[in-house]
């Protein structure tokens, strides 16, 4: 959080130097620091398999001493984590209101005062696996490359398990 001040003055006219009255405020600006977020996953030391629950938590935290109102969490799953109901997501949450669209389940409207926490829980199935092989390969044009520059090619597969 950084404190900010801001000063009014009000001037006889518009030549004058000396102030005839002076008012501050004090503001907040708000900084990531001030918001702590944390998100976990159901089994953390275990395989997922194909039609297994999975549930992901999101925690977080008002780590400030003033109120942090009408934020937004945007959580963007991924295609391999598909919904259970209805085509969308088990979502709860103690704070702000739950949408979905598509892939993408949205909290709108949290608001935490200082030091109160908010509990998020998203709920999906794992899909189906499918092993991809991606090849990629780099080839160099040689009018471009300097004498001295080395040439290398090479070719890489890639597979997600």
């Amino acid at each position: 959080m950084s404190i900010r001040q801001n000063k009014v003055n009000a001037f006889r006219d518009l030549l004058s130097t000396k102030s005839l009255k002076t008012s501050e405020v004090d503001y907040s600006i708000f900084t990531s620091n001030v918001l702590e977020m944390t998100k976990t996953v159901d089994k953390p030391d275990d395989y997922y398999m194909e039609g297994d629950d999975i549930t992901f938590n999101i925690t977080l935290k008002n780590n400030g001493n003033k109120i942090i109102r009408n934020f937004v969490i945007k959580d963007e799953l991924e295609s391999t984590i598909l919904p259970i109901d209805n085509n969308e997501y088990m979502v709860t949450t103690t704070h702000g209101i739950i949408t979905q669209e598509n892939n993408v389940v949205i909290i709108s409207e949290i608001t935490l005062s200082p030091g109160e926490d908010a509990m998020i829980t998203i709920s999906g199935v794992i899909a189906e696996a499918v092993e991809e092989t991606v090849e990629n390969e780099i080839e160099n044009i040689e009018e471009d490359l300097e004498d001295e520059e080395e040439i290398e090619y090479f070719s890489f597969n890639e597979k997600d398990y």
